[in-house]
């Protein structure tokens, strides 16, 4: 959808001649942390028991506090303790190190460099921040104090614009300022050597804001080093890492190569009680399921990728090249019949009958012929004798402007000449249109035999299997594992309320007054919804005869709207689709799978697929019932909904259906 109505043109696309990356990614920079990092982590996950158990009121502290002294903590533990201990490992020690280095070997060309960091920005006299805290470091490592500035020592535009050229001229080579300030306008690109993040942004779109800066047209170097900074066992890796998985959802809906179908705020992260409890302790299983969280999400592109392909190749030896086929034996078999009847009739010298009259003289008949085409009015056709046995036609066109006059030869199908200005011409073309019956002949069983190739194929193709299903089933079982292990699938503040019927309200009361809950251990376990009633009411009253058998399946119809068949595919299941064809493939937008209940009038979602945005989706997995997700259900419920009374608003036509047992009434929606 986002695709009908955005054109999208990547870096890769413009290929424009700016700087590359340093060794062609981020070098990243890792910072051991100090004793009083470590007491601090230990603390904040007394902290979050505390707020976990319920211990203390949310407005005295909570998880998103947490976070926030979290980042303070990784990036400067000053900003937490302004008497913490300030050591050679810190980030900011390190940065002013790679800092200190940069500005050396670039001193020939006046090199410049720019020092990214979001939070411990300059504050008022006496409060200590990272700025002054990184220019202290590059002063004592021997860079001149004028040499260093600001971004927020510019106040005004005049003063900005006045900071830049000093940078761009080399006079001041070591800019720290944050992403909003140094993003979109900042033109300091000509002498940029290095950018550092010493912090990570909540943001895809900083990262691309910060890189920007220096790997853009009008820097005068080949290269630009990106250093990125990480204090160990502490929030950093995390948050690069869920910043990492928001620009791949980002990079997904550009390139229409959908996977997962919801991102979490892009704009904030708050970390859970369990991420805060494994990532202060150093749990190995944090950097695991990190490590597997890209795998995953790589295998289940590739295993989307193959799903589509499958559903493509299904729709191609089930419909198009059933289709393709059947054509052109029909074609194939008129054909042979009309050279028959060339044959039989073809005379041994030119002769042809116009209105009862025998003529044998070429100039005579193709003068008649046009003289015959002219008296028609426009787009009017005229049969006017016969050659060869069929029945010979004149037909007078207007084409663009232009008048057009054709010569039609009428058997079992219809072979048309253009006429020319020659009436000789004109005879020969006649006569060419017999003898090329045997080119179409031959044409038309090279697409049969073609058709027929390549319908094995795509059956052959369709029977491989996905050649990673095991190691996605695999690695999907050990992050399931993961999650559950380290209460990663748990969530500390949300609560969902679904819209449900009484039997399900009923459920959620006793599961309160045992204080355990529910667990689905199968799809019939869980009560039905309203919604998932109204749809079946809906569906009842469109197709009552797949839902009591009579159909199998019914294909229908509207013009200016997309096709829309309805399908039993066994064990009470239905497959309701909204298609077009793109390029001979079927294209489905979207297509609804879902079981019914006659007994309990309702029907319930299984899967959901949109072609255009590469999107499938299990709503629930019977082999894996703790990957059911309630509010992609919820979601999709309400969709199916939307679209059923689209449909009944519409007014579709029935064209083709496969009756089961007795003849169905035709039905129009």
């Amino acid at each position: 959808m986002y695709h009908n109505f955005a054109d999208v043109v990547t870096d890769e696309d413009l290929n424009l001649p700016i700087p590359k990356m340093r060794g062609g990614k981020p070098i990243v920079v890792n910072s051991e942390p100090s004793d009083f990092v470590v007491m601090q982590m230990m603390e904040f996950v007394d902290r979050a028991n505390a707020i976990h158990d319920g211990k203390v009121s949310s407005s005295v502290d909570n998880m998103l506090k947490i976070t926030n002294e979290a980042r303070l903590l990784a990036t400067d533990p000053r900003l937490i303790d302004p008497l913490a201990e300030h050591t050679e490992d810190s980030k900011v020690s390190m940065c002013a190190e790679n800092v200190y280095r940069e500005y050396e070997k670039s001193a020939d060309i006046k090199g410049t460099q720019i020092v990214f960091c979001d939070i411990g920005t300059p504050k008022a006299e006496g409060i200590y921040n990272v700025y002054d805290g990184l220019k202290a470091d590059l002063i004592l490592k021997g860079i001149p104090e004028d040499d260093i500035c600001f971004i927020h020592d510019a106040k005004t535009d005049a003063q900005r614009e006045e900071l830049f050229a000093l940078m761009r001229s080399g006079e001041k080579r070591v800019i720290i300022g944050s992403t909003s300030k140094l993003g979109v306008g900042t033109n300091i690109q000509n002498r940029i050597v290095a950018l550092h993040n010493l912090d990570c942004p909540y943001r895809p779109s900083d990262i691309e804001q910060r890189l920007g800066r220096g790997l853009r047209q009008g820097n005068m170097n080949d290269e630009v080093a990106v250093y990125t900074y990480v204090t160990q066992n502490t929030f950093d890796a995390y948050m690069w890492q869920i910043v990492e998985n928001k620009q791949r959802f980002i990079s997904q809906i550009k390139s229409g190569r959908m996977v997962d179908r919801t991102c979490e705020d892009i704009d904030e992260t708050v970390l859970t009680f369990a991420e805060v409890k494994a990532i202060a302790t150093g749990d190995e299983r944090i950097k695991e399921k990190m490590d597997l969280d890209l795998q995953v999400n790589r295998l289940k592109m590739l295993k989307s990728n193959y799903d589509n392909q499958r559903y493509s190749l299904q729709d191609q030896f089930t419909i198009k090249y059933p289709r393709a086929i059947a054509e052109h034996e029909k074609k194939l078999e008129k054909l042979m019949a009309d050279k028959e009847v060339f044959e039989q009739n073809k005379p041994e010298n030119f002769c042809v009958t116009v209105n009862g009259r025998f003529i044998d003289e070429r100039e005579k008949a193709g003068e008649i012929f046009m003289t015959m085409a002219k008296s028609l009015q426009v787009d009017e056709k005229k049969n006017i004798g016969s050659f060869c046995g069929f029945n010979l036609e004149v037909e007078k066109l207007k084409e663009f402007g232009n008048i057009y006059y054709y010569l039609c030869l009428v058997g079992n199908l219809t072979y048309t000449a253009e006429m020319s200005d020659s009436a000789q011409g004109n005879t020969i073309r006649l006569e060419h249109l017999c003898e090329d019956i045997n080119d179409e002949i031959i044409e038309t069983q090279y697409k049969l035999e073609a058709d027929r190739k390549n319908l094995e194929n795509a059956k052959a193709e369709y029977e491989k299997p996905f050649a990673y299903e095991d190691e996605l089933k695999e690695k999907s079982e050990r992050l399931m594992f993961l999650n559950s292990e380290l209460d990663l699938d748990k969530n500390d503040d949300v609560v969902e309320e679904n819209e449900e019927d009484e039997d399900a309200k009923q459920n959620e009361s006793q599961a309160e007054q045992t204080s355990e809950k529910p667990e689905i251990s199968a799809l019939r376990d869980m009560p039905y919804s309203m919604l998932e009633k109204k749809n079946y009411q809906l569906i009842h009253g469109m197709f009552p005869e797949m839902l009591d058998g009579r159909c199998s399946y019914m294909k229908f119809k509207k013009e200016s709207f997309d096709d829309m068949y309805i399908e039993n595919i066994g064990n009470n299941t239905l497959a309701l689709c909204l298609f077009y064809i793109q390029n001979g493939d079927v294209m489905r937008e979207p297509e609804y799978t879902f079981k019914f209940d006659n007994e309990k009038q309702a029907v319930r979602i299984l899967e959901w697929q949109l072609d255009s945005m590469g999107m499938y989706h299990h709503v629930y997995d019977s082999e894996n019932p703790q990957l059911y997700n309630s509010t992609l259900k919820k979601d999709l419920d309400e969709t199916f909904n939307s679209t059923l009374n689209d449909i009944m608003k519409i007014g579709y036509e029935e064209y083709t259906r496969n009756e089961v047992d007795e003849e169905c009434d035709e039905a129009e929606i």
